[in-house]
């Protein structure tokens, strides 16, 4: 799957004919959190909006609206939760994070205002008892943004 995503990001860098479908089809990944391979859905997703924002539609933004609200539920930490568990719960979340601040620069470039599920996330991220890889994401939001930029 990792190869089949990374073939996707070459193909955008040739400007390939239905490379939004291409796209597409990954954020429906996230939209239906498709638990396979979930966290290279988003990593792929976060470089496409940090390389190729220009690529993206209000289709792609609902889908991930969709998804992004329904994994802020499933990455909930639990005592029940395997070690296996807590693992891709907390790859997820550090994967969110970075997709949510790239998310938050696309709509800042756009001049347009951070829906609520971006900052439900920021939110999410930064809150106390938050694991520091995760919280630093959001707190070095400015760095991470400019890197990408």
């Amino acid at each position: 799957m990792y190869f089949a995503i990374e073939s996707v990001l070459r193909l955008l860098d040739r400007s390939c004919e239905n490379i939004l479908e291409l796209i597409q089809c990954i954020i429906e990944n996230i939209r239906n959190l498709n638990s396979i391979n979930l966290n290279l859905f988003i990593e792929a997703t976060t470089i496409i909006f940090n390389k190729y924002p220009n690529l993206i539609t209000i289709k792609m933004l609902n889908d991930l609206e969709i998804g992004l609200t329904n994994l802020i539920s499933e990455v909930v930490i639990s005592d029940e939760d395997s070690d296996k568990d807590v693992n891709n719960k907390l790859l997820y979340r550090i994967k969110a994070a970075y997709l949510t601040v790239a998310l938050s620069n696309y709509f800042k470039l756009k001049e347009k205002e951070i829906p609520d599920y971006v900052i439900k996330w920021k939110n999410l991220c930064l809150g106390h008892n938050e694991f520091a890889e995760v919280r630093k994401i959001w707190e070095n939001e400015e760095l991470i943004c400019s890197m990408n930029s």
